[in-house]
């Protein structure tokens, strides 16, 4: 997100505008609010989340250079680079890939973690329970002739 000018100079004027406000992002991650919370309004509003918030001072530079002797070596990287001090130190990472893509496989996400994933997100809506049982559908997809179990799975309330 840092890479792009509207995340990086967002000041919140509407309430669609969390999404692309770093500060609100990161405030979310370091308070280990699971992703599909974020935008919840009591998450937008909470007093921990807008007071760190506050504390974040943010100073991005980005370094085309850098990223492109990276694709250059492999064209499947999206180098990236950060820095962060806090309590007095530094940590430094340098990452090529994002977690979750195709490539390279051993970045792929686990059946686990999809499975993880999708309950979370779905579950404002329907149950653990009916959750996993649509995942089992899921990925016995191709065996499905129609798709109504599946649907039948997710729209009972």
């Amino acid at each position: 997100m840092a890479q792009f000018d509207y995340a990086r100079r967002n000041v919140l004027t509407t309430e669609a505008d969390y999404c692309f406000n770093l500060r609100h992002l990161l405030a979310c991650a370091s308070l280990r609010i699971k992703p599909s919370y974020w935008h919840d309004p009591e998450v937008k509003h909470n007093p921990d989340v807008q007071d760190f918030m506050k504390t974040l001072n943010l100073e991005v530079n980005i370094d085309e250079r850098d990223f492109a002797q990276a694709k250059r070596v492999d064209p499947n990287t999206y180098q990236m680079r950060i820095e962060v001090k806090a309590k007095g130190k530094t940590y430094k990472a340098v990452g090529s890939y994002l977690k979750g893509s195709w490539l390279p496989e051993e970045l792929r996400n686990t059946d686990e973690e999809l499975t993880d994933k999708f309950v979370h997100n779905t579950s404002k809506r329907v149950s653990e329970e009916k959750a996993l049982k649509a995942v089992s559908i899921i990925f016995e997809l191709e065996k499905l002739e129609k798709m109504a179990p599946l649907l039948t799975v997710l729209a009972q309330q």
